[in-house]
């Protein structure tokens, strides 16, 4: 006697066949009362019938069940049918605690994968993903969180838009794009979105419109992360203009070097802070660059109040006129544009930085599923934290 769970079943032998896989023989426990159609107890065997299941792996092995049963025929309406059992979903192929497997495996996993784990077609996961989510989006309701994140995320040729709940760490929305309309008609739709506090961003014009238009005098917070992008963009195009000047031989070490160029000093070991060293004394034209470079991002490093952080910027104006240096004018007009909303970060120091992680989840998702639609990929990122919620789930009985 086979025991796998199912007190529907009675299993009476367990083979295996092709590729290892399990397949088990089993018969229906209890016979049928009475018609599903009339509710008449006056029903009798029509014929054998016998049908092939899928369950959860075990033990990495595939399992099929062949269910012998019958089908059976209502003496009073004529009407036909088979045993009802509770362990297998309404298309009658899989059971239900495999349809469940399948649906939290779906946001870990690519359909593909899935398929040829269980040995069921691609469709079929993709159908059971689909349902699912369906299932889910009746109960999902947005919220207004208390700090709201607005970022994108470049998929597909095109930029879509990302929401963030800051302070849960979670995605609430993606849109197909980031256009003005597109992020005022999500913004309307948060519930009670009075009680958002703030919102973070980066220096993308319609999104302030957006806020502004939808949301009227919420503070907006440019984080630290897209300012040290915008400088390292200013570097960019610094190095590129310096780069013309020198010989070939000597771009082969500036590339070498640009990641210590580009990065923090207080992220660099004793070791790369010498190579930089040795670096900028035989290039002297990078040193005031460099240190420029460090002292603007000292502001994020060092200020503990929002006046420190205005006063330490008034000095690196001052010093970029003091060494009559001009690199960084474009620099300097686009903080000018954002100065309010750049420095309201130091009131708060709301970050969004781990919308970057994010985004990076929803690249990988979407590269592992090579090329998703934009609705799955948006339901594999929304509802993602439900597997938390409900706890790893297991492919073995």
């Amino acid at each position: 006697m086979y025991d796998i769970g199912l007190p529907e079943l009675k299993i009476t032998e367990k083979a295996t066949g092709e590729n290892n896989d399990y397949t088990y023989q089993a018969t229906v426990k209890n016979s049928p009362e009475m018609c599903p159609e009339c509710g008449s107890s006056h029903i009798v065997k029509h014929k054998k019938h016998d049908r092939t299941i899928r369950d959860l792996n075990e033990y990495e092995h595939r399992v099929s069940i062949i269910i012998h049963g019958h089908r059976y025929q209502c003496k009073e309406c004529g009407n036909t049918f088979g045993e009802e059992l509770n362990c297998v979903d309404k298309s009658g192929r899989l059971t239900k605690r495999l349809i469940s497997n399948i649906q939290l495996e779906c946001f870990d996993k690519t359909f593909k994968d899935i398929a040829d784990e269980y040995g069921i077609s691609q469709p079929s996961v993709k159908r059971i993903f689909e349902d699912y989510v369906d299932e889910l989006s009746e109960t999902y309701t947005r919220y207004s969180p208390q700090i709201l994140g607005i970022d994108e995320v470049h998929l597909h040729n095109q930029y879509c838009g990302v929401f963030i709940d800051v302070l849960g760490q979670k995605v609430i929305e993606m849109t197909e794009n980031r256009n003005k309309d597109t992020v005022k008609a999500f913004l309307k739709s948060l519930p009670e979105n009075h009680k958002i506090q703030c919102v973070t961003m980066n220096m993308w014009q319609p999104y302030k419109d957006s806020v502004l238009d939808v949301l009227g005098d919420v503070p907006i917070a440019i984080d630290r992360v897209h300012i040290i992008k915008e400088m390292n963009r200013v570097l960019e195009d610094i190095s590129k203009t310096l780069r013309k000047d020198m010989k070939k031989e000597n771009l082969i070490s500036l590339k070498n070097m640009r990641f210590l160029f580009m990065t923090g000093s207080e992220r660099l070991t004793s070791r790369q802070v010498k190579r930089l060293d040795a670096f900028l004394e035989t290039y002297p034209q990078f040193k005031t660059i460099y240190y420029l470079k460090e002292a603007f991002c000292n502001i994020y490093q060092f200020a503990k109040t929002r006046e420190e952080a205005e006063q330490m910027y008034a000095n690196w104006i001052q010093a970029n006129k003091d060494e009559n240096c001009h690199d960084f004018d474009s620099f300097i007009n686009t903080v000018g544009n954002w100065h309010t909303e750049i420095f309201n970060y130091f009131d708060n120091y709301y970050t969004t930085a781990q919308t970057e992680r994010l985004n990076k989840v929803i690249r990988e998702i979407d590269r592992a599923g090579r090329g998703y639609t934009f609705p799955v990929l948006r339901a594999k990122i929304l509802f993602r934290h439900i597997t938390e919620k409900e706890g790893k789930h297991t492919s073995e009985k």
